[in-house]
């Protein structure tokens, strides 16, 4: 009899260290601070000068290559008309980056996965321990205030039912 609760009592304390270890693993680490001499913050070297004027260099070629003809003018760097409108490749190239990044996020092919009632798991109740009764429903209104018309919409549960279909996707949540 011993011998198994000896069994039992092994078996409890591999679990609690397993938990133990499996807790750790997925708790915040306090961050550890870097001690570094203030000297060599505040020292520049050369190196550090050069590369900033480059940086610096280049993005004022960069950006006086975007501005406009007149501004150009303005401030006597428009050699022979090459600088303008039609010159605004960085713009157009930064735009349809922008363009491709949405497509790719948001296309019609990369829809968020979506899962059968047979996977779902038990939910974790965020309501205190109370599951609230679903008779609140038809007195739950949505408030919109605050709108630049100066207008107050107030809708209530039927009328956005009647408005918009319901629709059911069973997706993977981050809780």
């Amino acid at each position: 009899m011993s011998f198994k609760q000896n069994g039992a009592d092994l078996e409890s304390t591999a679990r609690s260290a397993l938990l133990k270890k499996f807790q750790s693993a997925f708790s915040e680490r306090p961050i550890e601070p870097i001690e570094v001499d203030p000297s060599i913050l505040r020292r520049w070297t050369r190196r550090d000068w050069l590369l900033f004027g480059a940086g610096a260099l280049a993005t004022l070629a960069v950006g006086g290559s975007q501005l406009p003809r007149q501004v150009l003018q303005r401030l006597g760097l428009d050699q022979g008309g090459r600088a303008g409108p039609e010159n605004k490749w960085l713009l157009n190239r930064a735009l349809r980056l922008d363009d491709d990044v949405s497509t790719a996020l948001y296309s019609r092919h990369h829809l968020v996965p979506t899962y059968t009632k047979s996977q779902i798991t038990l939910l974790k109740n965020n309501y205190n321990g109370a599951t609230p009764d679903p008779a609140y429903i038809p007195g739950w209104r949505l408030t919109l205030d605050g709108l630049s018309s100066g207008q107050t919409v107030s809708l209530d549960i039927e009328a956005l039912l009647a408005r918009h279909r319901i629709h059911d996707q069973i997706t993977r949540s981050c809780v």
